[in-house]
């Protein structure tokens, strides 16, 4: 085989690559353990960044749904205010013109007068 010198060196040459080995596996895992927490930090700071998105998003989307729903209910309260307004003034338009029957313009068959009569009435109506 060889000189008991050269074994001895072989053996240290051994043991100090294998310490080597050691060292690269130690600095391997280092690496493999840095990389997952970097892994980890970036998957939790999406969730974060998710949920503060969400959050935001959700707050903005019930203000937008409230002024909707407020926008909503102001047309249809609108709706029926002019419609009311319209009911009304029918209502005091026929009553004008049934006065006007009761008159003794439309005894005497005068619908012209009738006519005016009743647009008398709706500038009335109009001017309320």
């Amino acid at each position: 085989m060889g000189c008991p010198e050269r074994l001895g060196e072989t053996a240290v040459a051994l043991a100090t690559g294998a310490q080597r080995a050691k060292d690269v596996d130690a600095q391997l895992l280092l690496v493999v353990a840095n990389y997952r927490i970097a892994k980890i930090r970036k998957s939790v700071r999406r969730i974060l960044d998710r949920f503060s998105r969400e959050h935001v998003l959700s707050g903005v989307l019930g203000a937008w749904q409230h002024m909707a729903e407020d926008t909503r209910k102001l047309r249809r309260e609108a709706l029926f205010d002019s419609m009311t307004c319209q009911l009304r003034s029918a209502k005091r338009r026929c009553s004008g013109i049934e006065r006007g029957q009761r008159g003794e313009f439309l005894r005497k068959g005068h619908s012209r007068c009738a006519f005016v009569a009743w647009r008398g009435a709706a500038g009335l109506a109009r001017a309320r």
